[in-house]
């Protein structure tokens, strides 16, 4: 169990984290399609990026999960360092009131959708 909530911990932070990269890479002037090369082919390269965000690029949000277990594995994650005796957890708080945020909002399914909305860019495929 304690692996699992340890696990899922760092795939939900980069779930939440990597609209932030990319929004900010694209609305810098950087086509998603070349952003997502450049990151694969780094440090920044991950298996959940190679999962999710070519998805998102063709505006297929079903492989990122809805905030509803994001919002789960997240709390289980804090309490867990809670519950080992006082494990600062202030980077798993930051994500867990991102998701929260975007729930409060009407994307309780779609997190990555309240992220473009607020950065004004979507991200997506360099079409044509």
């Amino acid at each position: 169990e304690v692996c699992k909530i340890c696990n899922n911990l760092i795939g939900v932070g980069l779930i939440a984290f990597l609209p932030e990269v990319f929004t900010a890479g694209i609305k810098a002037g950087v086509p998603g399609s070349r952003l997502f090369e450049a990151i694969s082919g780094g440090l920044g390269n991950t298996a959940i990026m190679q999962a999710t965000l070519p998805g998102i690029m063709r505006r297929d949000f079903s492989a990122h999960g809805g905030s509803g277990i994001l919002l789960k594995d997240m709390q289980l994650a804090i309490e867990l360092g809670q519950e080992v005796g006082g494990v600062p957890m202030e980077i798993a708080r930051s994500m867990l009131e991102k998701l929260q945020d975007a729930a409060a909002h009407g994307f309780a399914d779609n997190p990555v959708r309240w992220q473009e909305q607020r950065a004004g860019v979507e991200i997506r495929e360099l079409l044509g």
